[in-house]
C-alpha cells in the first residue's frame, strides 16, 4: 500500500512540469485550435509594462 501511495506522489512530481503548448480538434462539430502564445514567441516576449515605455 505505502509503496502506491509513493509512486503516485512520485508520478504526480514529474508531471507537474508538464505543459501542453497547442491543442488542436474538434468537439460537437466546432474546430477547436488553441496555441500557447509564450512558448510559440521565439524569444521576442516582451513582459507587460516594457511594451508601453518602448523598452521592447
Amino acid at each position: 500500500m505505502m509503496i502506491k501511495i509513493w509512486l503516485a506522489i512520485c508520478i504526480s512530481g514529474l508531471l507537474a512540469g508538464c505543459q501542453i503548448n497547442s491543442i488542436e480538434g474538434e468537439y460537437k462539430d466546432v474546430e477547436v485550435k488553441l496555441k500557447n502564445k509564450e512558448a510559440s514567441s521565439n524569444g521576442q516576449f516582451c513582459p507587460p509594462g516594457q511594451a508601453k515605455k518602448g523598452r521592447c
